[in-house]
């Protein structure tokens, strides 16, 4: 075992330098609030309130379609789907489509070509306004009419095969409404 001799005069300059330590602690911890090491800024909450928007959708019916046929439903067929939106009058609304290429069902998948209108006039009917971009990176922009609606008016064209097995075939086109810079 080997022993470490203290004297006196180190235990000394070790109270001491733990002394200045505590000190220096104390005081740094005793600085004033106004110190010119601590500044303070403020953060600024801000929200733009708009209104909700609204899409409320019919179904495109194509009904029975006989294989080996065409079926071809216009943007102001009566069997069209029509699409309402709605929220503030006057603003200016992007609507944008998810559009499947393909109806589903039973057999072979059946290639759809998506088509339509959007109304701008403030009308309940399809008219020969805006053409709708089904596109994947295609923005649709239109303007809420005075009472805060758009119409969209939506038709497809598919051409099953002769040997097409029979049975409902779909698909789902999702349609996303936004307000410009959100």
């Amino acid at each position: 075992m080997r022993t470490i001799a203290v004297t006196r005069r180190t235990m000394s300059m070790l109270v001491g330098a733990m002394a200045f330590t505590v000190a220096a602690a104390g005081s740094a911890a005793a600085q004033s609030p106004s110190d010119a090491a601590m500044k303070s800024g403020t953060v600024k909450a801000e929200a733009t309130i708009v209104q909700a928007i609204t899409v409320t959708p019919s179904d495109l019916a194509f009904g029975e379609v006989a294989a080996g046929t065409i079926g071809d439903i216009k943007a102001t067929d009566a069997n069209a789907a029509k699409v309402t939106i709605e929220g503030g009058p006057g603003e200016n609304v992007e609507v944008t489509f998810d559009a499947p290429a393909k109806l589903t069902g039973p057999g072979a998948d059946i290639t759809i070509t998506w088509s339509g209108k959007m109304n701008t006039g403030g009308t309940q009917a399809a008219s020969s306004d805006a053409d709708l971009n089904f596109g994947a990176a295609a923005i649709n922009s239109g303007t809420l009419d005075a009472n805060g609606k758009l119409f969209l008016f939506i038709g497809g064209k598919i051409e099953p095969p002769a040997n097409q097995k029979r049975g409902t075939y779909t698909a789902d086109l999702t349609i996303d409404v936004k307000y410009p810079g959100t």
